[in-house]
């Protein structure tokens, strides 16, 4: 792992770190074989508390945030309320992933800087690292509660760059979680870029998840489309018949992957890379678990100069181009009252600049 010009690793906790699903794993035989959706749910349920208290700026620090969504899950699980406790006390005592010590180990080794940036209430974070026996690796322990607002807002990652006096791209952060790598990455790695030198020395085709949306320019020649059951004709047609696929920091659910309807090549071999172990070894992939800035470096290099070939691109472009003119035409201009969603949409669109940013929520 290359680790040039880097004044520290920053590591996420929950999730990357610290096993989440370890305190309802202890209790799984009371549980039952619900436990790990149970778990699952806990957690989305968490995070969305999470974003949703920042949007709203009413701020509840994490342990009320978790009491919260426990709450919540267990009442839909129909978990019996005096299991909350136990689920509780656990979640202050989670269980580190088996890799994180030799991780940490080896950035001890190269006197490499190391510190915890976490949504979790410095308490909590100090008693989790005492309480899994790695509390002298980290130089500093730095919580979201000094902002007072969640993850992924910009101000989080901030914290440490503030903190070592240094600029963003000297910052190595670390995290599993896909959302904490869209927010966090893109403001310190230069993932986007690297990916995109990447596509374009190789020539290779790139389709974007919906939720890596706008990780390359609309009408960059690589870019070929989003894929999944509500992404593109163009992605989803080159996701039939593709040979090699290499997935880069998704977790390939149900919606990107159309519960595997979207890939029909039955010899088509799956490369993973993903910082999560879980998620890397998802649909019998060959996994490679690392960071996405990293790793595509280093598949770069190995990759050397070896290139697509021109009629698969060129397919790509012709695919894309198709879907594009689909879209205009659902999306153009309309004196049609009221007009369609997709025209009020492209309406927004025309209008905007390249740099503008539109946030958007269903439901």
């Amino acid at each position: 792992m290359k680790l040039n010009n880097i004044t520290a690793c920053v590591f996420d906790a929950y999730g990357t770190l610290f096993d989440v699903n370890s305190a309802a794993a202890k209790c799984k035989e009371k549980l039952g074989n619900r436990w790990e959706s149970f778990a699952n749910a806990w957690r989305t349920t968490q995070l969305e508390y999470t974003w949703l208290r920042s949007l709203m700026k009413k701020h509840k620090n994490f342990w009320q945030i978790t009491e919260d969504s426990l709450d919540h899950t267990m009442e839909t699980f129909k978990i019996k309320k005096n299991m909350r406790d136990e689920l509780l006390n656990l979640y202050k005592e989670l269980s580190t992933y088996p890799e994180v010590k030799k991780c940490l180990d080896n950035l001890k080794s190269k006197k490499i800087r190391i510190a915890i940036l976490s949504n979790g209430t410095p308490d909590l974070l100090k008693d989790l690292v005492k309480s899994n026996n790695i509390q002298n690796y980290f130089d500093d322990i730095m919580s979201i509660e000094a902002v007072g607002i969640y993850k992924p807002d910009p101000k989080v990652y901030e914290i440490p760059v503030k903190k070592y006096n240094c600029k963003p791209e000297n910052i190595c952060f670390l995290s599993s979680n896909t959302w904490d790598v869209s927010g966090g990455g893109v403001f310190y790695s230069g993932a986007v870029s690297e990916l995109t030198d990447f596509a374009e020395h190789h020539n290779i085709p790139i389709v974007e998840t919906i939720a890596g949306r706008g990780m390359m320019l609309h009408d960059h020649p690589n870019n070929a489309g989003p894929l999944g059951v509500i992404g593109s004709s163009s992605a989803n047609a080159l996701a039939e018949e593709a040979d090699v696929i290499l997935a880069v920091g998704t977790r390939l659910q149900d919606f990107t992957t159309g519960s595997w309807s979207v890939f029909g090549n039955e010899k088509m071999r799956l490369i993973s890379l993903n910082a999560a172990r879980y998620d890397a070894h998802k649909h019998r992939a060959l996994s490679v678990v690392g960071d996405a800035l990293v790793g595509i470096e280093e598949l770069g290099e190995s990759l050397a100069d070896w290139s697509g070939s021109e009629s698969w691109t060129s397919k790509a472009g012709t695919l894309y181009a198709e879907w594009n003119r689909t879209i205009e035409e659902h999306s153009g201009k309309t004196d049609t009252v009221p007009p369609s969603y997709a025209h009020v949409v492209g309406a927004v669109n025309r209008v905007c600049d390249d740099t503008d940013l539109a946030l958007t929520a269903s439901g």
